[in-house]
């Protein structure tokens, strides 16, 4: 038995290192392990920052809201209330709009950037052109044409290039987003104060503009009504006057 136990035991930690073997030859790392943040290197690295900034953000304010909301609604009153209960909408207008805000600077400055470089561009050849024109009682003529000329083709060529229209696009895009998230904010805060927002507002103005023409048509059907009334009384009276006449003269 004994020798049987021993032999047991050598046989079992002979497995054990066989296992231990595999497994460390199984988990080395091979030589052509790719290394971490060898992903595409193309990608903006503003954007990514702006992305990961409002992901955070956006965590952060879903759980102070489901942290402090109810806490809040619960010991408010009033208008403060219902202001509580829709802050994380606010919130997250607000942090889109700083998104839109952010973009909308980018094309802005591209903006102004190819309506100087044009300027600078067309300026250049104005003043290479100058020692050309002759020095006469017509030179200042001459150059107010020559300046047009170059300003114009060029500032046209600007208007006309795909480089331009897309960031103008994307400059009013982003105008309108903007404004769309103030409209948003403004109506989260007018509905938490229980007061009428744009699109109440409008609506009102509306229907009253429906029934302002709702009674310019009445009206006008009631003079054209009092018109027919007020001829058909004059055509019986003076019917009415001969028959009365006539029976005068008889008398």
């Amino acid at each position: 038995p004994g020798g049987g136990g021993a032999a047991g035991a050598e046989a079992s930690g002979g497995g054990r290192a066989a296992g231990r073997q595999d497994a460390g030859a199984d988990g080395a790392p091979g030589p052509a392990a790719e290394a971490p943040g060898g992903g595409d290197g193309g990608a903006d690295p503003l954007a990514e920052a702006r992305d990961q900034f409002r992901h955070v953000s956006l965590f952060w304010t879903d759980l102070i809201h489901l942290m402090a909301s109810k806490p809040q609604a619960l010991t408010s009153a009033g208008p403060m209330r219902n202001y509580a209960e829709n802050s994380k909408a606010i919130a997250t207008e607000m942090l889109a709009a700083g998104q839109d805000a952010a973009e909308f600077s980018e094309a802005l400055s591209k903006y102004y950037d190819q309506l100087a470089a044009t300027w600078t561009g067309a300026q250049r050849k104005v003043d290479a052109k100058l020692p050309r024109i002759p020095n006469d009682l017509e030179r200042f003529e001459a150059y107010k044409r020559v300046w047009i000329d170059m300003f114009d083709n060029d500032f046209t060529e600007l208007f006309d290039s795909k480089r331009f229209g897309d960031n103008y696009g994307r400059l009013v895009s982003k105008e309108l987003d903007l404004a769309r998230h103030w409209n948003n904010i403004m109506d989260v805060v007018l509905r938490s104060a229980n007061l009428p927002n744009k699109k109440d507002v409008e609506g009102v103005y509306r229907e009253l503009h429906g029934l302002k023409r709702r009674v310019s048509k009445l009206e006008a059907e009631n003079r054209r009504l009092r018109a027919a009334a007020g001829g058909g009384a004059a055509a019986g009276a003076a019917a009415e006057e001969p028959a009365g006449s006539g029976g005068a003269g008889g008398a």
